[in-house]
């Protein structure tokens, strides 16, 4: 995905800020020729040649690919936004604002590898330029989810991938990413690689959930399983204060009770507050008007000062259950 000529311009900065000549800082890795022609994209470089440079000035492997991971996400912004905007249902603005400023054959940033192009399907879908049925063979002739589900490390893109098969995959493929996504929160054998760490925790949180609240016939153990999720979720939302996350988790919850005729009082309060608290609320999906019994919980609530004054999703997580 990083392409040399990529490499070669974070490389440079390095150099620039230690004062280094090219002479110096290539000596004994290559030849300034060669150099040269790496940075006018006539030749590749080598991991091993990046490592030889990096050890010049004590800079290890990981830290560059951070460094190099951040010169390129603020340098294709738009690929980003687009992501982001699909994530939190704004598909007008991915569209009309991000999608025309980056190439989708030639993605730069750590999300095209998978994550771009899962969601451009979901877009699709969502704004009716594809049927269901297109959204969801393009995903799969895209990349196939055994191949996203196999492997005990996540990163930030398989994750945006996983979020847009939740959406066009069948109930069979929900629950098979339900199980995935369950041993990659609680087995600590998984890992996570994240450039975007809180936030791409989030969204795998999201998508843990969509999983199960969006199939078609919820059985009761698997409401075991998703009382669960929504607990180890609003564990690391009382730490990771993401207001327009915490919008997103509580819009699917309480758009799954209404579904199920279940009712939490608290997830009615939490729905409401957290889109109040959102600043830029053009950023996220549409507000859906709540009824009026709705209002009505969320004055109580606000109104009791013990409530207010505990700790945030205090009672949520007090509780043995959800619904």
């Amino acid at each position: 995905m990083y392409s040399s000529i990529d490499i070669i311009k974070a490389l440079d900065k390095i150099r620039t800020k230690n004062k280094l000549t090219i002479q110096e800082f290539v000596s004994g890795v290559m030849s300034r020729k060669k150099y040269t022609r790496i940075s006018n994209n006539e030749a590749d470089i080598t991991l091993l040649e990046v490592s030889k440079l990096l050890s010049k000035v004590g800079i290890p492997l990981q830290e560059f690919a951070i460094f190099t991971a951040n010169i390129i996400e603020t340098a294709n912004h738009n690929e980003t936004s687009f992501y982001m905007s699909c994530i939190h249902g704004n598909y007008e603005t991915a569209y009309k604002q991000h999608l025309p400023n980056f190439n989708l054959n030639n993605l730069k940033t750590t999300l095209g590898n998978k994550a771009v192009h899962a969601i451009y399907e979901l877009m699709q879908y969502k704004l009716n330029f594809q049927s269901l049925q297109e959204s969801s063979h393009k995903l799969r002739m895209k990349m196939d989810l055994k191949e996203l589900i196999k492997d005990k490390i996540l990163t930030d893109s398989t994750i945006g991938a996983l979020y847009a098969y939740v959406h066009l995959g069948t109930d069979i493929e929900r629950r098979q990413i339900s199980k995935y996504l369950y041993d990659a929160i609680f087995d600590s054998s998984y890992k996570y690689y994240l450039l975007f760490n809180e936030i791409s925790r989030s969204i795998l949180q999201i998508t843990a959930i969509l999983s199960l609240t969006l199939l078609s016939d919820i059985k009761k153990e698997e409401i075991k399983t998703l009382e669960s999720i929504i607990k180890y979720t609003f564990e690391f939302h009382t730490r990771s204060r993401l207001s327009i996350m915490d919008y997103n988790i509580f819009k699917v919850l309480n758009d799954f009770q209404n579904k199920n005729n279940l009712l939490n009082e608290y997830i009615v309060y939490y729905y409401i507050s957290s889109y109040i608290t959102i600043y830029q609320k053009e950023d996220v999906e549409p507000f859906i008007m709540v009824k009026e019994d709705d209002l009505n919980i969320y004055k109580k609530y606000l109104k009791d000062s013990s409530f207010t004054s505990g700790r945030m999703y205090e009672r949520l997580l007090s509780d043995d259950k959800i619904w």
